[in-house]
């Protein structure tokens, strides 16, 4: 008897401390989507667009016009940009061998497209559109700062990545209903009809908060992972493999030249790298700006067509004198943590699981900026409602006279 007492005693005590917790998690979940929610709906609106890079450029691009006729020398391409764009440096060409063409990137100010056979420029809206696709990415991880300033983008990224992190994780716990019933879970799982200015958006928010949970929890994980050191060096811990020191890879380093040996031509190596992987379907030569001054190992990142996971490169590193590759990278032999951590960003923008997980990724994202619109306008209803609620000043009632 007893026992039923204390239990009965103990139900309103459980239910109190479960309502202060869900009035904490509320107002929390409210302030930090106020804070960072206008940052959240770009970068979710950035990265619904980014997912279409691909198809977009792909269905844009011509294709090569003598697909049987032997590729140029890259070095003969690299010309032709330089003539089409002069006074800005390459940084860059990628062999496309499936389209037969190559981009030519030239720093931050875009690129041009050629055709591999023949070199001729790409005409069309191709180029445009590649260049407008770098910027919207630009605007993604850095909201479009450069310079000095580009350290601040970053930092308000990373900061409204983190607390997208923390609303996917709260979401949950504020949707569930207060008592389970049909109709409640009908309520918060499927769109209503007839419904209008806060019942829509309150639908709107639960039902998209639930249906797009699991590809937002990892697509804000990892974008915390990709935004912050500590989170990053997490990975591989968790991993077992000792994190990486702070800055930019160290490229290998070369043997000094003979005394008047001249580098050599790009082509020999990129034919080199199309050796080492016969089955490429695309090859990029990254070009050092002070290649004639102090030149150092060039590096070539292939995609080989018979990799496992498809998302996996090859990156080889050769001696511009002899063409000897100093340095060999494949997926199989990576540390543990390091292919956590490229499983990491390429489950970010849901290459990981090709096509398909693209459109996911992209769904879910703009899913994303439409829940931080319904938030935004839930917020500012309440907002609304607690200022007319508050009795105006000096209308307070005067005591009546005896």
């Amino acid at each position: 008897m007893s026992a039923v007492v204390d239990a009965k005693v103990a139900a309103p005590a459980q239910a109190e401390r479960r309502s202060v917790l869900r009035r904490v998690l509320f107002w929390t979940h409210l302030s930090a989507g106020a804070v960072a929610g206008l940052v959240i709906g770009l970068l979710s609106l950035t990265g619904a667009v980014l997912v279409l890079e691909r198809p977009v450029l792909g269905w844009l691009t011509p294709r090569s016009a003598d697909a049987s006729a032997p590729w140029l020398p890259v070095d003969e391409l690299l010309s032709r940009a330089r003539a089409a764009r002069p006074g800005v440096a390459p940084t860059a060409i990628t062999l496309d061998a499936d389209a037969g063409i190559a981009w030519v990137a030239l720093g931050r100010t875009g690129g041009v497209g050629l055709d591999g056979r023949t070199g001729a420029l790409h005409g069309g809206s191709a180029p445009e559109v590649r260049n407008a696709f770098r910027k919207v990415e630009e605007l993604h991880r850095w909201l479009l700062l450069s310079g000095d300033a580009r350290e601040t983008g970053e930092g308000i990224v990373g900061a409204c990545t983190l607390l997208f992190l923390f609303l996917a994780l709260t979401g949950p716990f504020l949707w569930m209903p207060r008592r389970w019933s049909a109709t409640a879970v009908r309520r918060i799982s499927w769109f209503r009809r007839g419904v209008r200015g806060r019942a829509r958006d309150w639908n709107w928010h639960h039902v998209l908060g639930i249906w797009c949970f699991p590809v937002l929890i990892v697509v804000s994980l990892s974008g915390v992972v990709m935004s912050h050191r500590w989170a990053n060096d997490a990975v591989f811990r968790i991993a077992g493999s000792p994190p990486p020191p702070p800055g930019r890879p160290q490229a290998p380093r070369v043997e000094s030249p003979a005394e008047g040996a001249t580098a050599l031509p790009l082509q020999r190596i990129a034919v080199l790298a199309m050796e080492r992987v016969p089955s490429w379907r695309e090859l990029t030569v990254r070009l050092d700006p002070q290649a004639g001054r102090k030149p150092g190992a060039v590096q070539v990142m292939v995609r080989d067509r018979e990799a496992r996971p498809r998302f996996a490169a090859v990156q080889l590193w050769a001696d511009p004198f002899t063409g000897k590759f100093v340095r060999e990278e494949r997926y199989g032999d990576l540390s543990p943590g390091r292919k956590a951590r490229v499983w990491m960003r390429f489950l970010h923008t849901g290459e990981a699981f090709g096509g398909g997980g693209q459109l996911v990724a992209g769904v879910a994202s703009l899913g994303a900026a439409v829940l931080v619109w319904t938030g935004l306008a839930l917020a500012l209803r309440r907002l609304a409602r607690a200022l007319r609620s508050r009795p105006a000043v000096g209308s307070e009632a005067e005591p009546s006279s005896p």
